[in-house]
């Protein structure tokens, strides 16, 4: 018997997207529910032949061919109007993958009350109906398969179905009363698609319609497989019209937005990935740190943020929370994978740092940098909680300016605090004592080089376990290549020079300005500088500026262009280099100054050279050097070759290790965490029976993951 629904699925090219749409349709959409397909024209692959070859398409489809291209509307109304008789229908785009129950949820939502004229599903990539991040192309969060995750969603949807202010079109089931009423897509002015959908909805509103959303329904959608090159003038075209015919359309979505009024239907989500994560972790970890580690909150990402990044992605067995401080806030954000995460805003003024610091809350806390916290209060809280590490990634902790630099952006030895920077030694010693106090009493200090080891140890009274971790790399491993025999300059060949990263004054951006005047060597040969990054000062010297740069991709870049050195005229001591990492992968020598990790790695590994003389004219004199005797060059560059960097899944390991040796016998639960902190919560402590055998059960299956390893993509 039929069940008074059509589902109306135009398709043009795009002939893997819309292949493994329909199997998706046949796959998930019981046999009563009419399946219409219309090939508007298709020459990107033989639909009717793929049609007539899959054995799992049953009796309920048809399909249909357009002799000519009409276009997405007209097909559309085609469909709705004609083919679909007096059916409701589900107008489905061909780059979505349908999940378990769609119909049946949809239909259900449709008839929850009267007048609804259309219901559009939560999906990850759908405007104001994207969830759990908005406009993302991932299929589902880490860890989850497409129907895990929609499962998921229909388990924790309330059936709410709250009102929007129009419908979205991937998939968007229409109610026949609707389309009786207001009639089809205006092709005329929409031939194409992009804003007709939004036309219909607005027609109908006028008419007594609403659209909702229907949150136990979860759809996929790849976005724009279609329509690609001309998309961003569709869309201009549209929204021209609509703002002619529908002058408070987009005031109205903007309110939407601004109000977040689907905030609770994407925090039960949310939530409850957080709640699965947690279960199947050993722990929960909070990072703490001044800016990042994911989104940027008071500057560009840098290499503390990045290495945060790394722990998230490369030690999966933990559950990582971080927090990071603004001028006025406190940003608490679950992170369920490098790019998935969940954000609290919490106000500074009425938010004490014990309050969120809490053994309750997190079985360990990891302290990547202090600057923007009150010290004395985070001190506090993390003396109050006991279980922390901390990883010294710059000299905060002896330095209040950071970098061991003094103002006129000298090298500090750490003891000329009261002659050149101007502090009291009163203030120093309490600064001093307060880093102290915090290493004292950390579970363990990770260094990650020896001369951070030394510095902290010369000028800060402090005990407790240290221990030494390299940073992973995501460069390139060139680990069994051959490295080919390096062939003397030719003469009028350019020596090529590249500085790489972030430079800002600390990291020699003054000096390159003045390195860059140099056109040419002593002997004539030019100089072709190069920049890969960003320097944060103005450089009037002739320099080729390739713009910022991925870690992923610096290393192709770096050996496409030829360079040959990387230098590095950093004045404040570095505590590793990530970007002499990089320089190292792309298999060029580089040229440190005499302080800091840097240096310390150049003379272990002789894979460069250290400058006796870190003035502008002491690196064109040496780079006169390699250029005239370029066998010490061959020699420099096979010990590049015989480096091999710490892979950054290595590195994961290593800090997992490091975890578990400090996770408590009953590890804590995040449900604690995401009741404290909800909005409008009383943050109080209280527990229906209910909650404490969801708690029972969590907690077993955190002791699983422990004590057996067990792990889960559910």
């Amino acid at each position: 018997m039929r069940d008074n629904l059509s589902i109306l699925v135009p398709v043009f090219n795009a002939f893997p997207e819309a292949c493994r749409c329909l199997d998706s349709v046949a796959q998930h959409t019981p046999s009563a529910t009419r399946i219409i397909i219309i090939d508007d024209g298709s020459s990107d692959g033989d639909f009717k032949n793929y049609y007539l070859s899959r054995s799992n398409f049953q009796s309920n489809f048809e399909f249909h061919r357009n002799s000519n291209n009409l276009g997405f509307v007209q097909t559309c109304n085609f469909g709705m109007l004609n083919l679909a008789d007096k059916d409701d229908v589900i107008l489905l785009n061909s780059d979505t993958l349908v999940t378990r129950n769609w119909t049946q949820k949809l239909k259900r939502a449709a008839y929850s009350k009267a007048k609804i004229g259309t219901v559009t599903p939560l999906t990850n990539n759908g405007e104001i109906c994207s969830t759990p991040k908005v406009m993302s192309d991932q299929v589902a969060p880490p860890g989850f398969s497409l129907d895990r995750f929609a499962s998921l969603v229909e388990k924790v949807g309330e059936g709410d179905y709250p009102v929007l202010p129009t419908c979205v079109g991937f998939c968007v089931y229409l109610r026949r009363e609707l389309l009786d009423a207001v009639g089809g897509f205006d092709s005329k002015s929409f031939p194409k698609g992009y804003g007709e959908e939004n036309d219909l909805s607005l027609r109908g509103q006028a008419a007594g319609f609403i659209d909702i959303l229907d949150d136990c329904t979860y759809i996929y959608h790849k976005g724009a497989a279609s329509f690609c090159t001309e998309r961003e003038k569709l869309v201009a075209q549209a929204r021209a019209v609509i703002s002619e015919r529908h002058p408070e359309y987009f005031d109205r979505v903007e309110a939407f937005v601004r109000e977040n009024r689907l905030h609770d239907v994407q925090a039960r989500i949310w939530n409850a990935l957080i709640l699965k994560r947690s279960a199947n972790s050993f722990c929960n970890v909070l990072h703490i740190l001044h800016n990042g580690p994911v989104t940027p909150r008071n500057h560009t990402i840098g290499g503390s943020e990045l290495h945060v990044q790394d722990l998230i992605e490369h030690v999966p067995s933990v559950c990582h929370w971080s927090l990071t401080p603004t001028c006025d806030r406190y940003f608490l954000s679950a992170h369920l994978g490098r790019d998935f995460n969940r954000d609290w805003e919490l106000d500074r003024s009425n938010t004490p740092l014990d309050a969120i610091i809490q053994p309750r809350f997190f079985d360990i806390v990891h302290v990547h940098h202090t600057i923007g916290f009150d010290r004395d209060e985070l001190s506090s809280a993390l003396l109050s909680h006991g279980k922390y590490v901390i990883s010294v990634h710059d000299h905060f902790l002896a330095c209040p300016r950071i970098y061991l630099t003094k103002p006129n952006f000298e090298v500090c030895n750490g003891f000329e605090c009261t002659t050149a920077c101007g502090y009291s030694q009163e203030f120093i010693d309490s600064f001093r004592l307060l880093s102290g106090n915090l290493f004292k009493h950390a579970r363990s200090t990770v260094f990650f080089s020896k001369f951070s080891n030394n510095i902290i140890e010369e000028t800060v009274p402090n005990e407790g376990k240290k221990i030494l971790i390299a940073h992973g790399s995501k460069c390139s491993s060139r680990k069994g290549k051959r490295i080919a025999k390096v062939q003397p300059i030719s003469e009028g060949q350019a020596l090529k020079v590249a500085f790489i990263g972030e430079i800002p004054l600390h990291k020699g951006a003054a000096k390159i300005s003045e390195l860059t005047k140099y056109g040419s060597l002593n002997s004539g040969r030019p100089i072709e500088w190069h920049l890969f990054g960003r320097l944060h000062s103005e450089c009037s010297g002739r320099l080729i500026d390739h713009g910022p740069y991925s870690q992923h991709e610096i290393v192709e870049k770096l050996k496409s262009t030829g360079v040959h050195l990387v230098v590095f005229p950093n004045i404040a001591p570095e505590t590793y280099s990530y970007t002499v990492d990089e320089a190292w992968a792309a298999e060029i020598p580089v040229i440190v100054g005499l302080k800091g990790a840097a240096c310390e790695r150049v003379q272990r590994s002789e894979a460069g050279w250290v400058l006796q003389d870190e003035s502008a004219t002491g690196i064109i004199s040496l780079l006169n050097e390699i250029a005239s005797d370029w066998s010490s060059y061959l020699r420099v560059k096979k010990a590049v070759s015989r480096i091999r960097l710490v892979p950054v899944f290595r590195e994961g390991r290593i800090y997992q290790n490091l975890y578990r040796s400090l996770v408590p016998r009953f590890p804590v639960d995040a449900i604690d965490i995401i009741n404290y902190f909800q909005p409008g919560s009383t943050r109080c402590t209280k527990r229906s029976r209910k909650s404490w055998i969801a708690k029972m059960i969590f907690l077993w299956h955190r002791l699983r993951a422990k004590f057996f390893f067990y792990s889960s993509t559910d």
